[in-house]
């Protein structure tokens, strides 16, 4: 139902809560964001794809539904976050120039454009999909799953070179 659809969505927002969270104290405690980003989204991926049968083969248990939900919420929702509030200030770090200011403004306003053009397109799309097709819910699953397994793809560089410091620095240590 209508109402029900509703108290889902509250319920990955929720997720998002704990996920954003979570992942500022990752950073807080090591400051990876490429990794930590990268993991998440793996995470979502592999998250979206149990949804993805679960919607296809198998929707008698609400609970696995719901806690699936909940985890889709905390690991996708985290990454996101992550970008629009650490890297405008990785970029900024140490400097005090104005263009230096410029380009963080660029970058939030980039970060959050794509998102809110994500945030429109996904459901216009996975709407008109759905309509002429005979896929069903499951497909907008496994959708986001493949863009999630794609986002964490494109940090490879960023998490080799930050697990490469981190082995660089403990080899330094001894």
């Amino acid at each position: 139902t209508y109402v029900s659809s509703c108290y889902y969505t509250a319920l990955w927002g929720a997720g998002g809560i704990v996920g954003t969270l979570l992942i500022g104290w990752l950073v807080y405690l090591m400051s990876l964001y490429g990794v930590y980003a990268s993991l998440f989204s793996l995470s979502a991926g592999v998250f979206l794809l149990i949804l993805y049968a679960y919607s296809t083969y198998s929707s008698s248990i609400l609970f696995i539904f719901l806690v699936v939900l909940f985890l889709v919420g905390v690991t996708q929702l985290a990454p996101y976050s992550l970008a629009t509030a650490c890297m405008p200030s990785v970029i900024n770090r140490g400097s005090r120039d104005a263009n230096n200011t410029k380009l963080v403004g660029m970058a939030t306003g980039i970060i959050d454009g794509i998102g809110s053009l994500g945030a429109i397109s996904g459901p216009l799309f996975g709407a008109l999909i759905i309509q002429y097709t005979d896929w069903g819910w499951g497909f907008v699953f496994l959708v986001v799953a493949l863009a999630m397994f794609a986002a964490a793809l494109t940090l490879t560089c960023q998490v080799k070179q930050e697990v490469y410091n981190v082995y660089l620095g403990r080899q330094e240590q001894l």
